[in-house]
């Protein structure tokens, strides 16, 4: 029996309340299932006091019609790969999925991928479990088994996780070796397509060419620099800054949630801008990894914008951080020498 991580994804009520919110009409967009056998209505023969059994329980289903699996691949999608599972590892409250790529649909994905699981999902190995048949709100991963995977890449430099990390696009896993285990929003992939058809025999060239078809116009325009090396992160950001570490507003310590990476928020003031329009003496605001500045130190940083206009700044990689000393280096780099 082929070792298998199965993944249950609880169905929040939030998610519902806004498939139900979206439309004036709150029955729009969900249907109802009862059982009728078991609603019945009698006239007791003592008191003629019309009673009722207790009636099945009825189950409210969105439809989800709003965001269908076409338009979400080609909404959201940074990378399509082939791959298979590997190993999976717990960080804080999520769950990291390790797949080894068998093949780039689109995207350039490293040979090795890791997967974060929504909170929500629970990781199980019952072999009893293995012969339950497949559910609605199931996704099963078994080893040596082909998974198309559509993934928005966590483009974060204050992410605390491997290179080359992803989430699933609204939970949609391919198997391509049974179409009909396939999922999105926890639920069954063909409750969401009508363009694709699939059933246990649709061969696997017929969803990889639909995806490419979706996603292969798409321009993924990245925000963090994925790189080490100087140069490459001084010509890619928009502002180079000489500032003194002033007030901090928030330090690691007092997050709720540092999942993707503690950091530390901190008042500065330019002493000096290498690159970008900034005044010398004026105060910004900027995320730092947590315990790598302190109050009064001067460093070199290099920086975008939160938002456009926005005197909020963030790195442009996770090396975004430089030592006043390296000033002869960065300003070669500037002058294109």
């Amino acid at each position: 029996m082929k070792k298998k991580i199965r993944i249950t994804t609880v169905i929040l009520l939030s998610l519902l309340l806004i498939a139900c919110t979206a439309n004036d009409d709150p029955n729009v967009g969900y249907e109802a299932f009862e059982d009728s056998n078991r609603v019945e209505f009698y006239e007791d023969d003592n008191d003629g006091e019309v009673e009722r059994e207790t009636p099945a329980p009825i189950v409210a289903t969105a439809f989800y019609d709003y965001q269908e699996f076409e338009i979400a691949l080609k909404t959201f999608t940074t990378d399509v790969v082939i791959a298979r599972i590997v190993d999976h590892e717990y960080i804080g409250e999520s769950i990291v999925f390790e797949f080894e790529v068998l093949e780039r649909i689109f995207g350039d994905a490293g040979d090795r991928i890791y997967v974060i699981a929504e909170r929500g999902m629970e990781v199980q190995f019952d072999q009893e479990e293995l012969e339950l048949d497949f559910r609605p709100g199931q996704v099963n991963f078994y080893e040596g088994v082909d998974y198309l995977l559509p993934l928005i890449r966590i483009d974060d430099a204050y992410a605390d996780i491997q290179e080359d990390a992803f989430v699933l696009i609204r939970d949609i896993v391919i198997d391509l070796d049974n179409p009909m285990n396939s999922v999105m929003y926890s639920t069954p992939l063909y409750w969401h397509t009508e363009q694709l058809e699939l059933h246990e025999d649709t061969p696997r060239e017929d969803i990889i060419a639909h995806v490419y078809e979706l996603v292969r116009d798409i321009v993924v325009i990245g925000r963090t620099i994925r790189s080490e090396a100087v140069e490459e992160i001084i010509n890619g950001s928009p502002y180079v800054l000489v500032v003194e570490i002033g007030e901090p507003i928030r330090l690691a310590a007092e997050q709720a949630q540092v999942e993707w990476g503690p950091t530390d928020l901190y008042e500065v003031t330019v002493i000096e801008s290498l690159k970008g329009e900034v005044n010398e003496g004026d105060e910004m605001v900027i995320l730092f990894h947590a315990d790598t500045v302190f109050q009064g130190e001067r460093h070199i940083v290099a920086t975008m914008p939160m938002s456009p206009g926005s005197n909020w700044h963030e790195f442009t990689s996770r090396y975004s951080l430089f030592q006043v000393g390296q000033i002869d280096e960065i300003m070669l780099i500037l002058n294109g020498h």
